[in-house]
């Protein structure tokens, strides 16, 4: 044993490095925007952002596969013209949720926004 130093706190410096580096890692959200519609309105969202002014459906639940599946489709369906945009959101919570169950159970979070329907 050396005298002076403290291994624990190399030990605790990594773990706290680890926890951090896959806290950064896993968060992350991915937006698709058509850029040829019009967003559908909603005067009453005064959300900041860029969902202001803009009708939104959220879609956040959690998703139980069979064992025999390894991945899901999920639909849903706009009244007319299609998706004006789309983002899906992945945090550290849904992917503990993944790895713990061996990815039985998935966490989606979806929010989108539909074309304006034309007259």
């Amino acid at each position: 044993m050396i005298i002076g130093k403290k291994p624990w706190k190399k030990t605790c410096f990594l773990v706290l490095s680890l926890a951090l580096l896959l806290q950064l890692s896993s968060c992350y959200s991915v937006r698709m925007v058509n850029t040829r519609g019009i967003p559908q309105p909603d005067p009453l969202n005064t959300s900041k952002g860029f969902y202001r002014g803009k009708l939104v459906h959220k879609l956040d639940t959690v998703i139980s596969l069979k064992a025999i599946q390894n991945e899901f489709t999920l639909l849903e369906k706009c009244s007319e013209g299609g998706f004006y945009s789309l983002e899906y959101r992945v945090t550290l919570g849904a992917v503990l949720l993944s790895g713990v169950t061996l990815g039985k159970k998935r966490k989606v979070m979806i929010k989108y926004v539909c074309l304006k329907e034309s007259n």
